[in-house]
């Protein structure tokens, strides 16, 4: 069967995930690089697909792009590999991915997104009858670290002096 290679634009911050899949173009198939699709999904509406390639030979395709560019290397690149097969990464390959992405200003709009979908909880805190959206708000607003907040909502004992309730969001 037959595939593809596409080139995806980010154009809030210039960077680019090459790939390939097996299928047609119109499928509706957008990538599965961790990185590109963290990004695709916060903010879509900043990405343009290019087909570079249709044919029996994508796969081998992909990877000769892939290595020529070196884009696991490229700061401008969300690829992790220079391979057209996925597959298990060790640490080392995401410690990299953080470097690049490292200093990359993100629009604060984008951020705030970003945190809220990580949220799987909201906190009633007790001891001041209030209900916070997340760890982060909760900390802020009683005066304690993010970290202290999380930490003392795990507990159900007499150390959680503010009687942190977590609630699990549907």
């Amino acid at each position: 069967m037959n595939g593809f290679v596409y080139r995806w634009h980010d154009n809030s911050n210039n960077m680019y995930y090459i790939g390939s899949h097996k299928g047609n173009p119109d499928d509706g198939y957008i990538g599965s690089g961790v990185y590109f699709k963290r990004a695709y999904n916060q903010r879509p509406d900043s990405f343009s697909r290019e087909i570079m390639y249709q044919g029996k030979d994508y796969l081998e395709l992909e990877e000769f792009i892939l290595q020529e560019l070196d884009a696991m290397n490229d700061s401008k690149s969300y690829n992790l590999k220079n391979a057209a097969i996925g597959g298990k990464l060790d640490d080392s390959v995401y410690e990299r991915q953080r470097r690049k992405l490292k200093g990359k200003k993100l629009p604060e709009e984008t951020k705030k997104k970003m945190s809220e979908s990580k949220t799987k909880y909201s906190l009633f805190c007790s001891s001041n009858n209030k209900t916070y959206k997340n760890f982060n708000v909760a900390a802020e607003d009683l005066g304690y670290s993010h970290t202290h907040i999380r930490w003392m909502s795990r507990l159900t004992c007499e150390k959680n002096h503010l009687g942190l309730i977590r609630i699990k969001k549907i």
